[in-house]
């Protein structure tokens, strides 16, 4: 690609296309907030986020679908403060279970019954720790090689169990 072509749309059509085919009217990840040591570090982390997808959809003139990304964010200082990612996964599941879950998923293909498969908005989740707030905040921390941290986090193939697997397997931190 050269400097002056447009960034690539595909990406982001891939998104267009999985929002008609699953009905969704929606997207985007729940976060997790695993931290709890700085509010204005935090606050700054979510406007950084939230800033990079913005720039990314509109270099690519792709405002409207930007607009259908949802910024979910569970937030539980007593619960999540230094939690490990299972404490995490089981957040994650409440959410999913119960009521603002199941109305995020209203009229898509995943809230008919019998549907086992899910979209990733709700088999994955990022688990923003300490060492993820660090990276992106950080001014020196996010320039090193590596760049930002945050743990995505998969659901295991087992009966809605949540997995830690090997490398390059589902469950996996990355």
């Amino acid at each position: 690609m050269g400097l002056l072509d447009p960034p690539s749309t595909e990406d982001a059509i891939a998104i267009l296309d999985d929002l008609a085919r699953w009905r969704l009217k929606q997207w985007g990840f729940v976060v997790i907030r695993g931290t709890y040591s700085s509010q204005p570090k935090w606050d700054k982390f979510i406007r950084l986020a939230q800033e990079d997808a913005r720039d990314y959809f509109e270099q690519r003139r792709m405002l409207d679908l930007y607009d259908k990304m949802a910024w979910t964010v569970i937030e539980d200082g007593a619960a999540l403060d230094g939690a490990s990612l299972e404490v995490a996964q089981n957040k994650f599941f409440e959410w999913l279970d119960g009521n603002e879950g199941k109305k995020d998923m209203e009229g898509s293909v995943f809230a008919e019954e019998g549907v086992v498969y899910r979209g990733p908005r709700y088999r994955f989740f990022l688990f923003v720790d300490d060492e993820s707030l660090e990276s992106v905040v950080d001014e020196v921390k996010a320039r090193e090689p590596g760049g930002y941290v945050v743990k995505v986090v998969a659901e295991g193939p087992t009966e809605g169990k949540w997995q830690e697997g090997e490398e390059g397997e589902e469950g996996e931190e990355e």
